[in-house]
């Protein structure tokens, strides 16, 4: 057997793989670099080039100011209102990026119940004008004070001086794309600071154009580790994940052995072996089944954590002697009281002064004047005016029932009870 031909013909291999990896990793960055490029390239051109539709373009049935000028329409526009305030950002050339990737770009979310109506929208030099079967909105420039848009999906808000309640469209993707854009062009125009929106847009493709990837250089097979070397990388990958791996890939190898290890420990307490129940001390050791907040429980307190909702474990149980001596096996199936209690993860104590809770009883429209200083609330909680729910973070918002809650909370989760 030739040693340094099988040692050279593995270093050869591992620089093909390598090389291979990184030209498929350069290849799948490069096209989508590129696909931020063309699109950087078309609405900077549209910029330069786009102009008011003519009076023969202009939709149906819209009536029109003195002077005012129709930039886009569009059809199968939803009215969303919002039952709390949302973050905003101010209505300015920065607000938009066409890849998304700066802005006024965040994570919205809304449900049924928050759309109030279906039509056509349009967006004017002065206005954006929503046209529906039974609803009519106006977002006027001159009043327009924030806005923002969903950084996955085609929704905007908007909010104007004059309005308590925030509102906006929600669209298709492509709708949305061509809604936002000209959105802010004819904000520009209202402004008279169209050639600043232009140079906007060019500095964006500007920056995304210096971004392009690099080749990768190529990897010899010299570079390649040693035999010890590489099985312990293969051993590292295999038990906590590539580099960049999350939290979870990385800790559940970790818990699999702690496992084993706690199995294989079982067999080696001492007087297991030849038959005889462990000592009293050793079951003092081992932990009674408890019952706490689950992973999707309560919300975390704000000001006391000293008041988060626990339950005191119960005692151990001191074990009984077994007249029949057995060997007790590594792994047996858990009890019905080492299971979790109760299986409706929606339903769970929850620790309070007030007897809230979130099983049955009648729903809360008026809490109490300390709830906020109790539980962690969403900004601007006591001006909602509907039901007390918790959101999909862990946050309480006083706007259930009405749709368009918790839309920057991640949505509604359940709702909170008086007990009868």
């Amino acid at each position: 057997m030739n040693l340094w031909a099988d040692v050279t013909g593995r270093r050869q291999r591992w620089a093909d793989r390598q090389n291979a990896r990184l030209r498929r990793e350069y290849e799948a960055s490069l096209r989508h670099w590129q696909s931020e490029a063309d699109l950087n390239e078309h609405y900077h051109a549209l910029a330069l080039g786009a102009r008011p539709l003519g009076p023969d373009q202009a939709p149906a049935g819209v009536g029109l100011g003195e002077d005012e000028e129709v930039y886009w329409a569009g059809s199968g526009a939803v009215l969303v209102e919002c039952a709390e305030p949302v973050r905003m950002f101010r209505p300015v050339h920065a607000a938009y990026c066409p890849a998304r990737r700066v802005g006024a770009y965040a994570p919205l979310y809304y449900d049924a119940d928050a759309s109030r109506d279906r039509g056509r929208v349009v967006v004017t030099d002065q206005r954006v004008l929503f046209i529906g079967g039974h609803v009519d909105r106006t977002w006027p420039f001159a009043a327009l004070t924030g806005l923002v848009h969903s950084h996955r999906g085609a929704m905007t808000l908007m909010r104007v001086s004059h309005r308590q309640a925030d509102s906006g469209l929600a669209l298709d993707q492509r709708s949305g794309d061509e809604f936002r854009f000209f959105l802010a062009l004819a904000m520009a125009a209202a402004r008279g600071d169209r050639p600043g929106f232009v140079a906007h847009v060019a500095q964006l493709a500007a920056r995304h154009l210096a971004e392009r990837p690099t080749p990768p250089r190529q990897v010899s097979p010299r570079q390649a580790p040693a035999a010890a070397t590489a099985a312990a990388t293969w051993l590292t990958r295999s038990c906590f994940g590539p580099p960049g791996a999350t939290t979870v890939r990385q800790a559940v190898p970790v818990l699999i052995m702690a496992m084993i290890a706690l199995g294989a420990g079982v067999v080696l307490v001492p007087g297991s072996a030849d038959g005889q129940a462990s000592s009293p001390a050793a079951a003092a050791r081992t932990p009674g089944p408890t019952t706490g907040v689950t992973a999707q429980g309560g919300p975390s307190p704000k000001r006391s954590p000293k008041r988060s909702p626990e339950r005191s474990p119960e005692p151990a149980r001191r074990p009984q002697p077994s007249t029949t001596p057995t060997r007790s096996p590594a792994w047996r199936s858990p009890s019905p009281s080492a299971v979790a209690a109760d299986p409706v993860a929606y339903c769970e104590a929850l620790e309070n002064p007030w007897g809230y809770t979130f099983c049955e009883g009648e729903p809360i429209t008026e809490p109490d004047a300390a709830f906020c200083d109790y539980f962690e609330c969403v900004k601007n909680f006591w001006h909602g005016k509907g039901q007390v729910v918790q959101c999909e973070d862990g946050t309480f918002s006083k706007s259930g029932g009405r749709g368009g809650s918790c839309v920057q909370h991640g949505g509604e989760k359940r709702t909170l009870y008086q007990e009868g």
